[in-house]
């Protein structure tokens, strides 16, 4: 019964759940982490070296979901964004360094269930074994989110091998402070090129763009769909006041929203050298600043 649900949940669409909910709920989000970056002195938020998951500072705000539904809810929002995990064994009481990439392919919530597809590398896959505890994390829009779960077994599928976990008691989420990032207005619009190695070139506008990372829009879908972890040899970022910055870049997660006809694309850079992260910090500072001064002014009328 539970392999006949998967193989049905894993063939859906990527458009049939509720994107719209989802929609609100980021938006929320976000503006609870631009609201809480205002109070925070800007220059320690591009210290991050943000390599794979960046690490909570001392005094992050954190908040644990235990509730059941809330658990079902994150993990299908995990699911329907096509967000790339980390995956991190346990070395004692702490995750092991060694990390692994997957994402989730299917949340069963009668059984309490989820499931992954095969972790990158394939080692890590052969070491599963079961109540194996396996230590995830990923980020969005700021936020870090992290969970652990229990390893319950492996089954096939027309695309492969995949895992089921049982569902985590609880999904912690922390407040990164040097993940600041800032809204861009369609007034003053930032373009972006991604450049695939095997896929064709797309145009985007930024959406939402910090230090390290961006989240991107672009018309339509993206076609052929790409695969969580993708990495980009150029994105080319256009700047409104003609800077231009070329850095490489990975695809954290991506979602279609067929009421709008859009798809966002999160993206975190790679390889960023130190001209290019200069450009980006001025810029975001520059904006940041100019928030400050209307916040400044609404606040003396």
């Amino acid at each position: 019964m539970m392999s006949a649900k998967l193989s049905s949940v894993k063939m859906a669409s990527v458009g049939t759940l509720s994107s719209a909910k989802f929609a609100s709920k980021e938006a929320r989000s976000a503006t609870g982490v631009r609201a809480i970056a205002m109070r925070i002195p800007f220059i320690s938020r591009f210290m991050s070296s943000d390599e794979g998951e960046p690490d909570p500072k001392l005094g992050s705000q954190r908040n644990v979901q235990h509730n059941p539904a809330d658990i079902q809810r994150l993990l299908e929002q995990y699911r329907t964004a096509n967000h790339l995990l980390t995956a991190q064994f346990y070395e004692g009481k702490r995750p092991a360094k060694q990390k692994g990439t997957t994402g989730i392919i299917a949340v069963l919530p009668d059984e309490k269930v989820f499931v992954i597809d095969n972790m990158a590398p394939k080692k890590m896959n052969s070491d599963l074994e079961p109540n194996t505890s396996i230590h995830f994390s990923l980020t969005h829009l700021g936020i870090r989110c992290q969970f652990d779960a229990t390893y319950i077994r492996s089954d096939g599928s027309d695309a492969g091998p995949v895992h089921l976990f049982k569902f985590p008691k609880g999904i912690e989420h922390i407040q990164l402070r040097d993940a600041f990032r800032i809204k861009v207005s369609n007034a003053h619009p930032v373009k972006a090129i991604l450049e695939h190695e095997e896929n064709p070139t797309t145009a985007c506008v930024i959406a939402d763009l910090s230090a390290s990372g961006a989240r991107l829009k672009m018309d339509g879908l993206i076609d052929p769909q790409p695969n969580r972890g993708d990495v980009y040899k150029r994105c080319k970022v256009i700047l409104p006041d003609g800077n231009r910055v070329q850095i490489q870049a990975q695809l954290m997660h991506w979602e279609y929203f067929p009421e709008t006809r859009h798809t966002f694309i999160g993206i975190k850079f790679l390889n960023i050298d130190s001209n290019a992260q200069r450009t980006l910090n001025r810029y975001i500072t520059n904006i940041q600043r100019r928030e400050r001064q209307v916040v400044d002014r609404s606040r003396s009328l």
